[in-house]
């Protein structure tokens, strides 16, 4: 991963998961290895090109006091963070290696020390990364019964921060390669005597033999969180959507978020339900295209998504529909033909009048009776104005969208409108639209 990418991907996530301070100021842990340098370097320049979110850095490092070597690292961090007009505080413990429960006494004592410098609205940042987080996990897993061992080191943890829990250690290996970045090896890191360093060669053997592991790790350690309400990847105060299943037949499936806000990281589970019904495959790894899915829907774009198993799945924001790729077409096709029906219509229909409070009971409505629409269609051109009418044509609505176009209906999707509409100020006015039944009866 190229250093421009490598920055913007961890700024990203620190966008996501927000792990900026609210004074803008923020501490880094550094021990001169190749973690925390490489963390060192890219919040400096995160901070360069974000002062608005990060606009001082402080190092702090702890000499443990545990061999001869602890001085030459200290004086390598204060140069390594005075090369990057860093200053560096340094807290001077006294530990030996061979003192019972080592690493869990030196982290305690580690994190007394480094807090000590902080403001209430300040961060510490660490350089834990994946590959520590389902150490950990793997470690829990043996020692502890609780659950939430599965989930792995917290991305953010009272104030301290993990922008590395985005990154493995192969890409932070490379990104400290390409950057030419000096850091110091702990020797440390190779006594077996510590439970971490004795699993280290076992987990090396097992992806040797599951090169994917980690990915699989980070998909179900993500939803695990999402499940129990503490994943820093969704909007602060934000709740899980109201989740409907459509289902036709043996050909599609629809997945209806009827909370209207196109988030679909909640439903993973329907997700794999509609997809292995309607796969040919007996088999199939689907945790990362049912992400890869999920973005894309964030990101409005409709499709089709092509999976294994001969599945199209197309994402109308708050909708997801998913059929089989032979089905496509026809699907598709006898949704057009209702669409234009609707069309051809509105010029002598009585088109019913909506508020945003009337569509929160037509949506309560749809729930019960098995269908949403997906299309809104208007001639009230007041609504132009609040949102603007869909341009894109999609491959299967050229028809209709070229109609629409010609007499100067306005068309949206139905679950956007909801989604905007709810997000107005002045909730009391009213449109002329009619919801475009295309799903179900």
């Amino acid at each position: 991963m190229q250093k421009k990418l490598m920055i913007n991907h961890v700024f990203a996530f620190m966008q996501q998961a927000r792990l900026f301070p609210a004074s803008r100021r923020a501490f880094v842990a550094v021990s001169g290895g190749v973690d925390s340098m490489v963390l060192l370097h890219i919040l400096k320049s995160i901070s360069e090109i974000a002062p608005d979110r990060l606009k001082e850095l402080t190092v702090l490092h702890i000499n443990h006091g545990t061999r001869s070597s602890n001085l030459q690292e200290e004086k390598f961090v204060i140069k390594m963070a005075s090369q990057l007009n860093l200053k560096t505080k340094v807290a001077r413990l006294n530990f030996s290696l061979n003192q019972p429960n080592f690493e869990s006494s030196a982290r305690d004592e580690r994190y007394l020390h480094l807090m000590r410098y902080l403001a209430p609205d300040d961060l510490l940042y660490t350089a834990h990364h994946i590959d520590d987080s389902f150490e950990w996990s793997l470690l829990s897993l043996l020692k502890s019964s609780s659950p939430e061992s599965s989930i792995g080191i917290p991305v953010l943890n009272r104030r301290v921060a993990r922008p590395l829990m985005s990154l493995s250690k192969n890409q932070i290996k490379s990104y400290a390669r390409e950057c030419k970045i000096l850091f110091l090896d702990d020797p440390s890191n190779k006594d077996e005597r510590f439970e971490r360093n004795f699993l280290r060669p076992i987990i090396a053997k097992l992806a040797s033999r599951f090169p994917q592991y980690l990915k699989h790790y980070v998909n179900r350690a993500n939803q695990l969180a999402l499940n129990a309400n503490c994943s820093r990847m969704v909007e602060a105060n934000s709740s899980p959507p109201q989740l409907f299943v459509l289902s036709g037949a043996e050909d599609w499936s629809a997945l209806i978020d009827l909370s209207s806000n196109g988030n679909f990281l909640f439903a993973t589970e329907q997700i794999l339900a509609s997809l292995q019904h309607l796969s040919v495959a007996r088999r199939g790894v689907w945790s990362i295209p049912i992400q890869k899915l999920i973005s894309a829907a964030k990101a409005n774009k409709w499709g089709p998504h092509l999976l294994s198993g001969s599945i199209s799945v197309f994402s109308f924001f708050s909708v997801l529909v998913f059929c089989k790729s032979s089905a496509e077409a026809k699907l598709f096709g006898q949704m057009e033909q209702g669409l234009l029906l609707e069309l051809k219509r509105i010029k002598d229909a009585d088109i019913p009048t909506l508020s945003y409070l009337q569509s929160k009971k037509n949506t309560e409505k749809v729930h019960r009776f098995h269908q949403l629409p997906l299309f809104a269609i208007s001639t009230d051109q007041e609504i132009e104005k609040m949102l603007p009418t869909l341009r894109r044509q999609f491959r299967y609505f050229k028809l209709a969208f070229a109609y629409a176009q010609e007499n100067g209906i306005w068309i949206q999707l139905f679950s956007r409108l909801l989604f905007v509409w709810q997000k107005e100020k002045n909730q009391s006015r009213q449109f002329k639209v009619v919801p475009c039944n295309l799903l179900g009866p």
